[in-house]
C-alpha cells in the first residue's frame, strides 16, 4: 500500500515497491522540465560568455550532454532498484559510508535553495520597486515570503512535485519563448555586435553547468525509483538536453546584451518588468521544490526520521542560508568548487561498483541492515571506495579547468576503485557462490 496518506509523501528512503512504480515518460519529462528550467542554468549560462555567444552555447551543450549521461545511469539505477541515490550508495562506500554522500547531498540541496531564493527575493524586491513600490518590501522579507512558498510542495513529496510542475511549464515554456522573441528582435543587433571579451576558456565553460549538477546520479536515482522501468527513463536525459540548452543559451544572449553575469541585474536592465518577476519565480519554484526533495532525502538517510520532518528541517536551513546572503559571485564559484569536489568523484565510484562491478545487481534487503550486511565491509566502510573518492576529490581542486574538472574527477575516482577493487569479488558475485543454508535434519529422540 502507497504511504502517501492524504496527499503528503510519507516515504523515507525505503524501497519503493513495483506497483508504486507508476510514474511514465512524460511525468519524468515533465518533472525534469521543471528542474531544468532554473535560474542556475540561466545562471551559469551567462558566465561563459566571455568565450563568445555561439563557443559558449557550444560549450554548454557539451558539458549539458555529459550531464544527461549521468542523470540516465541514475534513473535506470532508481527504477531498477526502486532506491534513493543516497541509499544506493551504501552498497559502494559500505553501510556507514552513505554518511559521505547523504552529508554533502543535504549540503547541496540547501544551498542550491538558498541561492535560489536569494536571487528570487533579490529580483521581486528590484522589479516591484517599478511596479508597485508598496509592495516592495525588502529583499529580506521577500526572501522569506517566497521561500515558505517554494518550500511548501517539497514538503508534500513526489506527487505534489509532478503537478506542480504540469501547472507551471506551460507557462514557463511561454515565458522562455516571449524572452528569446524579445532579445532577437529588440535587441538583436547588439547580439549581432557583440565581442568576445575573454576571462575564460571553452574548456572552463564545458565545465560550468556539471560542476553544478553535480547532484545528477544521485538526483536521478531519487526521481527514477517512482518510474517505470524501460523506454521511461529516457525522458529524463532527454528533457535535460532540450531545456538546460534552451535556458543555458538564453543566458548566454542575455548577458552578451546586458554585460552582467548577474541574473536579477539582466531582468532589470531588459526591462522585463512583472513577465520578468513571474519567470524567476516559477523557474525558481520548480526547481527549488526539488531542492528540498533531495536533501530532506539525505537527511533522512542518516537519522532515519520521516522526510516530512526533514523537508521542514532543510527548508529553514535554505531560507536562512538565503537571508544570511549566500548569493554573491564569489560564494558562488566557491559553493561550485566544493560540492564537485565532494560529491562529483562518488558518481565515478558509484558508477563503476553498479554497471561494472555488480552488473547491475544490489541487493536491496541488504542495504538496510546493520553489521550483518552483505555491505557491511569494513567497520561499516569500504575503504577502497573512500580512498577512490578522495582521490577524486583532490584532482578536483589540482586541475587547471582546460582538464575540466568536473568530468576528471568522476574518471579518475571510478578508475582507481576499478583498479583497487580488480582483484576481489563484488558483493553479488560473492552473495551469488554462497551455497543455501540447508534446513535442519530432525533429531531422532
Amino acid at each position: 500500500m502507497s504511504r502517501e496518506g492524504q496527499g503528503v509523501e510519507q516515504r523515507g528512503v525505503e524501497i519503493v515497491p513495483k506497483g508504486e512504480q507508476t510514474f511514465g515518460f512524460w511525468d519524468l519529462f515533465i518533472v525534469w522540465a521543471g528542474f531544468s528550467i532554473i535560474m542556475t542554468n540561466f545562471l551559469l549560462g551567462s558566465l561563459g560568455v566571455g568565450i563568445g555567444i555561439g563557443p559558449a552555447i557550444l560549450a554548454h551543450v557539451i558539458g549539458i550532454v555529459l550531464i544527461a549521461a549521468v542523470v540516465w545511469l541514475g534513473t535506470k539505477l532508481g527504477s531498477d532498484q526502486g532506491i534513493a541515490g543516497t541509499v544506493a550508495m551504501r552498497s559502494a562506500f559500505g553501510i556507514n559510508g552513505r554518511y559521505i554522500a547523504s552529508v554533502v547531498m543535504f549540503v547541496v540541496g540547501v544551498g542550491w535553495f538558498g541561492v535560489q531564493t536569494g536571487i528570487v527575493g533579490s529580483a521581486a524586491h528590484e522589479i516591484m520597486r517599478g511596479v508597485s513600490p508598496p509592495l516592495a518590501f525588502t529583499p529580506t522579507i521577500w526572501m522569506v515570503i517566497t521561500g515558505v512558498l517554494m518550500a511548501s510542495v517539497g514538503i508534500f513529496g513526489y506527487r505534489a512535485i509532478v503537478w506542480l510542475n504540469r501547472l507551471s511549464i506551460p507557462g514557463l515554456i511561454l515565458l522562455l519563448v516571449w524572452l528569446a522573441y524579445k532579445l532577437a528582435t529588440v535587441y538583436g543587433d547588439q547580439l549581432s555586435a557583440f565581442q568576445p571579451t575573454g576571462g575564460i576558456t571553452f574548456p572552463a565553460v564545458i565545465n560550468l553547468l556539471p560542476a553544478g549538477m553535480a547532484a545528477a546520479f544521485v538526483l536521478g536515482a531519487d526521481y527514477g525509483r517512482y518510474v517505470k522501468s524501460g523506454r521511461a527513463t529516457f525522458a529524463a536525459p532527454l528533457s535535460v538536453i532540450v531545456f538546460f540548452a534552451v535556458v543555458a543559451s538564453l543566458g548566454v544572449a542575455s548577458a552578451a546584451v546586458a554585460g552582467t553575469w548577474d541574473p536579477v541585474q539582466i531582468f532589470v536592465d531588459l526591462g522585463l518588468g512583472t513577465f520578468g518577476l513571474l519567470m524567476l519565480i516559477l523557474a525558481a519554484w520548480t526547481t527549488n521544490v526539488s531542492n528540498i526533495y533531495v536533501a530532506s532525502l539525505a537527511l533522512s538517510n542518516i537519522t532515519g526520521w520521516l522526510r516530512v520532518r526533514t523537508s521542514v528541517i532543510a527548508s529553514v536551513g535554505g531560507v536562512a542560508l538565503a537571508v544570511g546572503g549566500i548569493y554573491s559571485f564569489q560564494g558562488l564559484v566557491n559553493y561550485l568548487t566544493l560540492i564537485t569536489a565532494l560529491l562529483i568523484p562518488t558518481t565515478g565510484v558509484l558508477v563503476v561498483d553498479y554497471f561494472i562491478r555488480n552488473r547491475q545487481r544490489i541487493l536491496t534487503d541488504e542495504l538496510f541492515k546493520g553489521q550483518d550486511s552483505a555491505y557491511w565491509f569494513y567497520r561499516g566502510w569500504n575503504m577502497r571506495a573512500v580512498v577512490a573518492w578522495a582521490a577524486g576529490a583532490v584532482v578536483t581542486f589540482l586541475l587547471p579547468q582546460s582538464w575540466i574538472p568536473a568530468i576528471s574527477s568522476m574518471l579518475v575516482s571510478g578508475i582507481l576503485y576499478y583498479a583497487l577493487t580488480t582483484n576481489t569479488k563484488s558483493v553479488a558475485a560473492e552473495t551469488a557462490e554462497k551455497p543455501a543454508e540447508q534446513p535442519k535434519e530432525a533429531v531422532s529422540g
